[in-house]
């Protein structure tokens, strides 16, 4: 099993914020949600978790949300953006 497979992504909306446990650090994806639209506005993962998909879980966490609640997605996040890009679907 890789550390993707053991990483959970909750969602914790009283923070605007997707985010993983990483022993005593988390990684978060932050947002703000204004009417019918969610911006994603800043991934960060430490880097000592980077380059092993933690970034890419909790974007996918977020975009799953968004479609599931029919948000428009506003990906302010460069990170998000790129993601986006490469995951059409």
């Amino acid at each position: 099993m890789n550390e993707e497979e053991q990483i959970t992504v909750r969602h914790a909306p009283e923070r605007n914020r997707f985010e993983v446990e990483l022993g005593n650090e988390f990684g978060v994806l932050t947002y703000e949600i204004d009417g019918p639209a969610i911006t994603f506005l800043r991934t960060f993962v430490p880097e000592a978790h980077r380059n092993k998909g933690v970034g890419a879980l909790l974007v996918r966490e977020g975009v799953d949300y968004a479609r599931r609640n029919e948000l428009e997605i506003d990906p302010r996040c460069p990170f998000v953006e790129a993601w986006m890009r490469r995951h059409p679907e």
